[in-house]
């Protein structure tokens, strides 16, 4: 359909001349004013690594299924997108250079106005003269600067609509580092707050967010509450047995995993893995009985996330398995993400091995990660809005995965983590151990069974693809599955979180957005 291939992604720190990344900018992008044929055209901006970006590459997917409309999903390079972007006839992608990528922090207040000068003028020149015409643009904040500023000027320039899908506050972010009293925290604001109220449309993550915005900048906006698409679901068996035979060596194999391959000994890695056991005769794989139990997380390792809850939750949690060992099972903790606190935190996990809790922090292919998140037994979220408006995209991708978690408490999480029904909130690390101990207490609950709905003794076939929502069943069928789930789990309060959580995804992404944001971008298309 004439879309732009993906250019060649610059290396880290390449100090290239303006113009010579301008000239970049441009190549990558003027093959995607080509061949075009669908009615309607939207881009879809963040000045982030669209890779790392879930929600936008979900518009962009929504978007493309409207049946008439191309979208530019136009950031930076790095890790690749979902499937659902990368094979999408209908979405082209289009990176932005990165000249600046590898200055030293040290010298931030040298370079960042040559930084944010050089993204101004290169968005410009892809929003006006890059792309063919767009009827919208829809841009996530933060980052504000200078995104808001130019996509409105360009907006205005070719006579398009500007929709902005506000994730947080990009004012509450530097708030974090530089502190409210700062008079760049403050011109940001100010900033923010102009050009915000001259946004054609608006979208938003949660109703409190939707309510401080009316209230305080006197912006309406259209909530549109993250949801998991279709690919977050619980992990099948035989994926499970695949998924851990790839990465058995880097779980099991090393000093951190000693005590966990004592307790979950793995003797033939083609037959067994630390979850999973094959069939015999042929026989599709099966949960291992003396299986580990498996958290997980995904952190930014950044000051707003405190990693360090965790890990002393952990070692009070090693305690009480190590002195019950019949009373809890032995644990394998799973955390993805990237982030500049990484490096300090797995020193800590080397340096304080336990012999009951083996911690392994992974970076995934983007196929793998709904397939470890649906593995898990439960997450764990450490986000702590710097805005207390925005919610935990991680614990979304575990609730439609079917995982229940445990996630640190602030004012608006009860918008989608409700408190001993899908999940568990605490406030610091003894009660994060407390809540594991709980949950975990004479877990598997049987010897044949997981304790997982899916996998619960009572559940017919047919009521395990409904919860699965591999079969296609009605509400009413749903709702009936469900009900024989929350049966099935009395008793056991991880499994009724989990049965919990089965009624919450019901409603996935797909059917979310087509009822808040489609009308949006409908409104603003030309007949």
């Amino acid at each position: 359909r004439g879309h732009p291939r993906r250019p060649p992604r610059q290396r880290q720190g390449d100090r290239r001349s303006f113009a010579a990344s301008l000239g970049g900018a441009m190549w990558s992008v003027t093959k995607a004013r080509k061949g075009a044929d669908a009615k309607h055209h939207v881009a879809v901006l963040v000045l982030g690594d669209m890779g790392r970006s879930p929600r936008m590459q979900y518009h962009c997917a929504s978007l493309s299924k409207m049946g008439d409309t191309d979208v530019s999903f136009v950031g930076f390079g790095g890790e690749p997108c979902s499937r659902e972007v990368e094979e999408n006839r209908r979405v082209a992608k289009v990176e932005l250079a990165q000249p600046f990528a590898g200055c030293s922090r040290r010298f931030w207040l040298l370079w960042a106005p040559l930084k944010v000068l050089f993204q101004a003028l290169q968005l410009l020149l892809v929003l006006t003269l890059g792309l063919r015409r767009v009827e919208a643009v829809l841009v996530q904040n933060p980052p504000s600067i200078p995104v808001l500023a130019v996509a409105r000027l360009a907006t205005w320039a070719v006579g398009a609509r500007l929709v902005i899908d506000w994730h947080n506050f990009g004012y509450t972010i530097l708030s974090h580092t530089l502190g409210t009293a700062s008079p760049i925290v403050r011109v940001s604001r100010v900033y923010e707050r102009l050009f915000g109220r001259l946004g054609d449309a608006h979208l938003c993550v949660t109703a409190a967010m939707r309510d401080w915005l009316r209230e305080n900048w006197q912006i309406d906006a259209t909530v549109v509450h993250d949801k998991a698409p279709k690919f977050f679901r619980p992990t099948p068996p035989a994926e499970r047995h695949a998924l851990f035979g790839r990465l058995h060596a880097a779980l099991a194999h090393v000093p951190e995993s000693a005590g966990l391959a004592r307790a979950v000994p793995v003797t033939d890695s083609d037959r067994q893995t630390l979850l999973t056991v094959a069939g015999e005769g042929g026989a599709p794989p099966c949960a291992r009985k003396d299986r580990p139990a498996v958290l997980f997380s995904s952190t930014s390792w950044t000051p707003d996330e405190d990693f360090g809850i965790l890990l002393d939750a952990l070692e009070l949690v090693n305690k009480a398995a190590v002195a019950s060992p019949t009373r809890y099972p032995p644990f394998l903790v799973i955390v993805t993400g990237k982030g500049p606190q990484k490096a300090e935190y797995e020193a800590r996990i080397r340096a304080e091995p336990m012999s009951r809790v083996a911690v392994r922090t992974l970076w995934l292919e983007a196929d793998d990660y709904p397939r470890i998140v649906g593995c898990a037994d439960l997450g764990i979220s450490l986000h702590v809005s710097t805005s207390g408006l925005d919610l935990p995209m991680k614990v979304v991708d575990m609730f439609g995965a079917g995982v229940p978690v445990c996630a640190v408490g602030f004012p608006c999480l009860g918008e989608l983590v409700q408190h001993g029904n899908t999940g568990l909130v605490f406030a610091d690390s003894k009660e994060l151990a407390s809540q594991i101990l709980r949950l975990f207490d004479g877990w598997p609950r049987t010897a044949e069974h997981d304790s997982k709905p899916r996998e619960l003794k009572g559940l017919s076939p047919s009521d395990t693809a409904c919860l699965h929502g591999a079969s296609l069943c009605s509400p009413e069928e749903r709702e009936a599955a469900t009900a024989r789930a929350s049966e099935a789990a009395k008793g056991n309060l991880l499994a009724m979180l989990q049965a919990g959580v089965m009624r919450q995804r019901a409603v996935d992404w797909d059917a979310n957005w087509n009822a808040a944001a489609k009308p949006v971008f409908r409104r603003g298309f030309a007949c």
